[in-house]
This record gives structure tokens, sequence and C-alpha cells, in this order.
């Protein structure tokens, strides 16, 4: 499910039961996706920031090259990628001072190993 559908079935909930019960039907529409990936999924409770402190940081991070005033479907995907390219390489405190980039290929590549990126 794309995210602006989840956003716009999310709105249709007016009960906190029945927005509740679309929190489990994401979690189960997920499941599959843990075992063929071999990754867990998390899925935060409606209205608790504080379970997601990370997505709120970078949220936050995003706001500094877009205002919340700003309308994201205004946005050309060129200015996306610059934002992209610069929050990719922006050391973080919680990787230990290394870039989510930095972070991603070691993951994929041997030290002292070269690699060319297209980006």
């Amino acid at each position: 499910m794309a995210f602006s559908q989840t956003v716009k079935a999310q709105s249709k909930f007016e009960k906190w039961s029945e927005l509740k019960s679309f929190h489990t039907v994401m979690s189960q529409t997920f499941h599959p996706s843990e075992e063929k990936l071999g990754a867990e999924f998390y899925f935060t409770h409606p209205y608790s920031a504080w379970e997601k402190g990370l997505v709120e940081n970078v949220n936050g991070l995003i706001r500094q090259y877009v205002p919340k005033k700003d309308d994201f479907s205004q946005i050309s995907p060129e200015h996306i990628r610059r934002i992209e390219d610069r929050l990719n390489n922006r050391p973080r405190n919680s990787l230990g001072w290394k870039t989510p980039m930095q972070v991603f290929l070691s993951n994929f590549v041997k030290p002292n190993q070269n690699v060319a990126l297209v980006t």
C-alpha cells in the first residue's frame, strides 16, 4: 500500500477502535514481507510520536529543506534527490558519527574494495 493510500485510509477512521484495527491490518499485511526479506517490520501505535523518535528526527531534518507550509507535490524530483543526498551523507550520532550511506555500503562492500557508484 502506497504512503498516500495509507494516509487517505487513515483519515477515514473516526473512532479509535477503527484506527487500532487499521494498525493491526497493516501489521498483518507486512508480515509475509518480513519472512521473504529476513527483516523485521515495526509499527508504532497511532498518535504515539515517542515510539518513533528516529522518524520524527528525520522529519525535522527534512523540514530544514522543506518548510511545513510547502506542498510536497510542488517539489521537483531533482530537489528531492538533493535533499536525499544531503541527508544520506550527513553524519549521525546514532550511527557512531558515520553517514547512513557509509553504514549502508558497509553491508555490501568489503574493506579496501573499490566500488563505482551511479547516482
